[in-house]
């Protein structure tokens, strides 16, 4: 199973030789991901932090104050955001999908995934409407992570063939238009019908989905940075089976997704 976590807190200053210092309490995740989202600077080795406040710290070269608000407002994202330690780049969900059981019911995303879904009957335009909601919480982390920014394609988790409706299409649809990234949809296909929910194990859900989508031949994926789409992640055994048959066209891929539930078989 994927770990996923949240960063819980964080210092940001600059030290007297005017190096940035970052303290951060999370996992050494961050450090990757942070070196990859401004790589035009160098980052130091991991350090301990000696008045144990702090898990990790690093020094960061030749940051400006803009670049510093820039550092600040994405950790300050992580802080809600949920990382995700999968197979991919990267990964991240805007939030989990309910609140701890002491606290209850779904997250505030989690209760817009809800709502632009017709999980009976069709869908409506309230549907389509709330998914355009939904679609602007993902392009302000994508507007705050560097990263993601500079994704060359956005595409979405294929649905089975004959759907109708598809929230991660309209998703896909909705951030691309809005931020002029390419949408990459059209070079992917699920050549396989499939039904995770009849699955209860991990093993199960690895089976049902083995094999199940396609890259055509013509793609231009090779050495682009595509994110991925989607809007649950569960055991996340759909977006790592898309991810491996992206990356053997080269590409590199990082995921998105608009929640992530609290447990993984659910």
């Amino acid at each position: 199973m994927a770990d996923h976590f949240q960063l819980t807190n964080f210092e940001v200053k600059y030290g007297r030789s005017g190096d940035l210092i970052l303290l951060l309490s999370g996992g050494r995740k961050y450090y990757e991901i942070l070196s990859d989202a401004f790589n035009s600077h160098f980052f130091s080795r991991v350090f301990e932090d000696r008045n144990n406040r702090f898990d990790w710290g690093t020094y960061v070269k030749g940051v400006n104050e803009p670049e510093r608000q820039n550092i600040e407002r994405l950790l300050r994202r992580f802080q809600q955001a949920v990382c995700i330690d999968d197979a991919l780049k990267q990964t991240f969900a805007l939030s989990y999908h309910f609140r701890p059981a002491y606290e209850g019911g779904r997250t505030e995303i989690g209760d817009l995934v809800y709502k632009s879904k017709p999980y009976h009957g069709k869908a409506r335009e309230q549907h389509r409407s709330n998914a355009k909601e939904l679609a602007k919480h993902f392009i302000t982390f994508i507007k705050e992570h560097p990263s993601y920014l500079r994704s060359d394609y956005i595409l979405s988790v294929p649905a089975n063939p004959g759907k109708s409706y598809d929230l991660p299409s309209l998703l896909v649809a909705e951030i691309c238009d809005q931020l002029r990234i390419a949408n990459g949809s059209q070079y992917i296909s699920k050549v396989k019908q499939t039904s995770m929910k009849d699955c209860s194990t991990l093993e199960q859900k690895m089976n049902e989905i083995y094999g199940a989508f396609s890259v055509r031949e013509d793609a231009p994926f090779n050495g682009k940075r595509i994110t991925v789409i989607d809007d649950i992640y569960h055991t996340g055994v759909t977006l790592h089976e898309l991810a491996i048959t992206l990356q053997k066209t080269g590409a590199l891929v990082q995921g998105l997704v608009a929640t992530k539930t609290l447990s993984d078989l659910s």
